[in-house]
């Protein structure tokens, strides 16, 4: 699958638009029920993490820029966000293009 989202990438960079999710630093940081999330798995907030482990893997972080990369404050909104910024830089959800591309070779 990567090598299908590095060569669509590399054709379209600057209309390129990640979503990476950003998990709180401590289970305090998240309301109700995130909160209770996060306490019992700790071990997945950014003071326990390898920051390295939420960063785009390197194949894909070299298009930035011009790609570019949104951070959602949750997980409620991410595809909201990710839609609007690519409607302003008139670009297609890269999942949909890979999938088009899927079906077309297989």
């Amino acid at each position: 699958m990567l090598p299908a989202v590095e060569e669509i990438v590399s054709r379209f960079p600057d209309r390129t638009v990640f979503t990476r999710f950003v998990p709180p630093a401590r289970p305090q940081d998240m309301p109700g029920s995130w909160q209770r999330y996060y306490q019992r798995w700790s071990d997945l907030t950014l003071s326990r993490l390898d920051p390295s482990l939420i960063e785009l893997v390197p194949s894909l972080a070299r298009f930035v820029p011009p790609a570019a990369v949104i951070e959602p404050p949750s997980l409620r909104c991410p595809l909201s966000l990710s839609y609007r910024s690519m409607r302003r830089r008139g670009t297609r959800p890269l999942r949909t293009l890979v999938h088009d591309s899927a079906i077309q070779s297989a």
